[in-house]
């Protein structure tokens, strides 16, 4: 008695099972051992490869989000624009209403300002101050070291200095206290366009550097970011967890 039928997952899918026999029996039915050839090997007697899929299938294969293509593009262009539209589209008039109704003829009463009134040195100065302040608050304050996720493909897992809480609390105290007091946040106010626009460009700059970096040789790429598009992949953000240090 060849004994009953043994269960085993199908390869192809866990949820699928396929019912064979033991060996011997295999071997009785067919004449030979399963493993003596046949259709399934080459003619060196490798087991057949199937052939690669190709970039075409692979790229058909990709799922985008966010609207694919030209929908991340429309994002990366109209955004910025958007805060600018809301600014001058709502001015502060006596009623207090911005574009009453859906009256598109509006759109053309809207003041345009010229460009150099929108460009500050400034205000890109005091962006960028502001970044790298809350830079040296992440490297200095106390902090508790807590590790990410394992990364595909590499299991390594990154260590993060959790200390943003802190951050925010000192950052209030100088900005309140700070000899500027009474000044700062006012010129925050009566220059929001100019700050606006300083910190899209800011913004813009370090994307782009972060993007030209992920193709340097080691860097681990996202897998929704790899679509070969790249202004798609400029939107997703191509390498993972990009870090310097």
């Amino acid at each position: 008695n060849p004994g009953p039928p043994i269960f085993q997952a199908h390869p192809s899918s866990p949820l699928i099972f396929s019912c064979r026999k033991p060996s011997g029996m295999a071997k009785e039915r067919t004449g030979r051992s399963p493993s003596s050839g046949g259709a399934a090997r080459g003619k060196s007697g490798s087991p057949a490869r199937s052939p690669s899929p190709s970039k075409e299938a692979k790229k058909a294969k990709f799922e985008y989000e966010f609207g694919g293509p030209v929908g991340t593009t429309a994002n990366v262009v109209l955004l910025p624009l958007l805060i600018l539209f809301l600014y001058f589209a709502c001015p502060a008039v006596k009623d207090g209403t911005c574009l009453p109704g859906i009256d598109i003829t509006k759109l053309t009463s809207i003041s345009v300002p010229p460009l150099s009134s929108l460009l500050s040195p400034f205000a890109f100065a005091l962006v960028t101050a502001w970044f790298f302040f809350l830079y040296l608050l992440e490297l200095c304050l106390p902090k508790v070291i807590a590790y990410g996720t394992p990364l595909v493909g590499t299991g390594e897992r990154l260590p993060y200095r959790i200390n943003g809480h802190l951050s925010f609390w000192v950052s209030l105290l100088v900005v309140e206290h700070a000899p500027w007091q009474g000044t700062g946040l006012v010129y925050l106010y009566d220059h929001f366009v100019e700050v606006a626009v300083a910190a899209s460009v800011f913004s813009a700059l370090l994307s782009i550097g972060l993007f030209v970096a992920s193709f340097r040789k080691g860097a681990v790429l996202a897998e929704g970011g790899v679509s070969g598009c790249w202004a798609y992949d400029f939107w997703m953000g191509r390498e993972l967890n990009p870090r310097i240090g």
